[in-house]
Formats: C-alpha cells, structure tokens, sequence
C-alpha cells in the first residue's frame, strides 16, 4: 500500500504475516528447525530489496530473575537474526525500546496504543487494522498491528538516526 499523505507520502508499507501459530518445539533440534523458517523468511525480506541499514531493537529483558522458555527461544532467535545481519547488510543500528518510542511518538513510554496513535496522526499512514482485516475498535492493540507499528517505528528511528 502506497502512503498517499504525510512525511511518508509516495513511500511503499508492506506486511508479512504468518498465517497459522507455530506448534511449541520439545527438543533442541525441533527448535532450530523451526526457527530456520522464520529466520529464512526474515533474512530474504530484508535482503530481497539491497539495504543499506537495517535497525532492530535492542533485547528487553524481563525484570524478573527468570526468563521463560519462550523469551528465551525470542533471545535465541534474535541473537541468529543479529549473526545473519551483521553479516550481510553493511549498517546494522541496534536501538534501545525506549529511544524506538521517544523518536517515533514523543514519549519514551509510550504505550501500544500511544504507538499506534502516532502511527496514525504524525505519520498519516494507512490503517493497518484495515490491512490486516480488522474492522472495528479495540481497547488493547491486538497482534498483529502493534507488532507492525513497533516494526516500523525500529525503521523509522534507525533511517532518521542515520540522516
């Protein structure tokens, strides 16, 4: 969908999502293979097109002592995205969550919600409810769309970082 207003205007938004849960893995191998899916996917999306930079968001690491197994495959994950990217593209910026929020809404904190409010009214991007086929209100940011908007806010803050 191509942005028709704002500082975004004539840019191209794209969404990529998988359209059924992966099944938990038992074993360390079941891990690794599930993984190679979405790390495949990863890596050829943001390959598919040469770039320059790529931005991810720093780990946000629980306050409590103990992670569990699913931050802990989401660790795993992210140190072999980071691997393959600092691999291939020449610019890997690595940015803190709250420096993500500050640069996009205003507000270091911000809220999903906030978030998305500010996707929608700074930036006048398309309504990714609407892409995703989502067609009524919600109280809480449901998944996909925050995720989206924390995906393009990472993109956001590493190109204005680089300028």
């Amino acid at each position: 969908m191509v942005v028709p207003n704002g500082p975004f205007q004539g840019w191209t938004v794209e969404t990529l999502c998988w359209t059924t849960p992966p099944t938990p893995p038992s074993t360390s191998m079941e891990r690794f293979d599930r993984l190679q899916p979405i790390l495949d996917c990863i890596v050829s999306s943001v390959l598919s097109q040469p770039a320059a930079i790529v931005g991810i968001e720093h780990y946000a690491l629980s306050k409590s002592p103990f992670q569990s197994s699913s931050q802990s495959c989401m660790i795993e994950l992210g140190a072999v995205i980071r691997h393959q990217l600092f691999q291939r593209v020449p610019i890997v910026v690595e940015l803190a969550p709250t420096q993500v929020k500050r640069m996009f809404s205003g507000q270091g904190c911000a809220t999903k919600k906030e978030m998305y409010q500010a996707y929608l009214t700074l930036y006048q991007l398309p309504s990714l409810m609407t892409m995703v086929g989502l067609t009524r209100e919600y109280t809480d940011m449901p998944k996909p769309p925050e995720d989206m908007v924390d995906s393009l806010a990472v993109a956001f803050t590493a190109m204005m970082l680089q300028q």
